[in-house]
């Protein structure tokens, strides 16, 4: 597993799509307006890598969900 951790929107998503829990605290995330994200490449048996993108509230929120998850990434 690899994570890349950034910032970003997604100014184009439709209002359906606007807003997603955090995954750490699960409150809403406005994924339209710049927010910290982690993205996490998995592997499968193939070597095939699968990216998930984990969008966070606050980057105090992804700092928390980073040490409860016990992985470390260069800022």
């Amino acid at each position: 597993m690899r994570l890349l951790e950034s910032t970003t929107n997604f100014p184009e998503v439709g209002a359906k799509d606007q807003y997603l829990a955090c995954a750490h605290c699960e409150n809403l995330v406005d994924i339209a307006a710049t927010h910290p994200i982690l993205l996490r490449v998995v592997y499968d048996d193939l070597e095939d890598g699968v990216t998930e993108t984990m969008h966070f509230c606050s980057g105090d929120c992804r700092t928390h969900w980073k040490r409860e998850s016990g992985v470390d990434v260069d800022d």
